[in-house]
């Protein structure tokens, strides 16, 4: 029984640092970033609330180009979505810095502000 009940315990805690919120994009309207470090930026939703995240091919023709660095599939993760009330599967944009500088650059409808030390 103790086994059983330890087991159980323990398949809760990996649920929990693994579920949704371990993979939930967090959008920020200002960003910084050293050469070199790379953060998920924001992610691309469907065009419906209960659809599943475009793929990256479709995501990457709507990223805007960047002086400052590059962008890649960061994978399917969740966000929070105010017109859609709630969380939604989205493709997560990862940016990895390349160049000091700063630049506003708009995504998925989003302002940020982006500063590369």
């Amino acid at each position: 029984m103790k086994k059983w009940v330890f087991a159980l315990f323990g398949a809760a805690l990996s649920a929990c640092a693994t579920g949704a919120n371990a993979q939930a994009i967090q959008f920020s309207p200002v960003v910084t970033l050293k050469i070199g470090q790379s953060s998920v930026l924001h992610g691309a939703r469907a065009s419906g609330c209960g659809g599943a995240a475009p793929d990256w091919a479709t995501v990457k023709t709507w990223l805007p180009a960047s002086e400052l660095g590059t962008f890649a599939d960061a994978g399917v993760r969740s966000r929070h979505s105010d017109s859609c009330k709630g969380e939604v599967k989205a493709r997560a944009v990862r940016f990895t810095a390349r160049k000091a500088g700063s630049e506003r650059m708009r995504l998925f409808g989003d302002s940020i502000e982006l500063t590369v030390k």
